[in-house]
C-alpha cells in the first residue's frame, strides 16, 4: 500500500464519516492546513528550502503529481514569503 502524503492524511482526518462530507467547522483550518502540507511536501521533495519566513525554490522540474505540480506553478509566480504562499495556495 502506498504511503499517503501529509495533505492526503489531513484531508482524510477532516471527513465526517457519518455525514459523508467534510466537517463544516474545520473548512478554514483545512484550507490553510492543506496549503501548509503541500508546501511541506515540496520541501520534502527537494523543490524548496525554508529558512523560517521564506521559501527558496531549488528545483523546478515537475514531479508527475497533479496537485504538487499545480502548487509548484502557483508558487513559481508568487513571492517567497511563506505566509503569503500559504495564503495563495489556500
Amino acid at each position: 500500500m502506498a504511503e499517503l502524503k501529509l495533505s492526503e492524511e489531513l484531508l482524510l482526518l477532516s471527513l465526517n464519516k457519518e455525514k459523508k462530507s467534510f466537517a463544516s467547522n474545520s473548512s478554514v483550518v483545512i484550507k490553510y492546513g492543506l496549503a501548509a502540507a503541500i508546501i511541506f511536501e515540496l520541501i520534502k521533495l527537494g523543490k524548496y528550502t525554508a529558512d523560517g519566513e521564506n521559501l527558496e525554490q531549488i528545483n523546478t522540474e515537475a514531479t508527475g503529481d497533479l496537485v504538487i505540480d499545480l502548487a509548484l506553478n502557483i508558487l513559481n509566480q508568487s513571492g517567497n514569503k511563506l505566509r503569503n504562499l500559504i495564503a495563495k495556495l489556500s
